[in-house]
């Protein structure tokens, strides 16, 4: 998903993912061909757990 909505969805804001993305706290995909990058469900979901100081699986 996108960076803004991964954003919203994990309660995180938009310049603390890219900082995170940027140190490599957070996973991310890099497209190319698009100039996007995009987070899956599962890192979305990580964060989220993260944020709030629980264990994730």
């Amino acid at each position: 998903m996108s960076v803004g909505k991964a954003a919203r969805e994990s309660g995180i804001a938009r310049q603390t993912l890219h900082e995170w993305m940027e140190s490599g706290r957070a996973r991310w995909i890099y497209e190319a061909e698009h100039d996007v990058m995009w987070l899956d469900r599962e890192e979305v979901d990580r964060l989220w757990h993260v944020k709030r100081g629980l264990k994730w699986r």
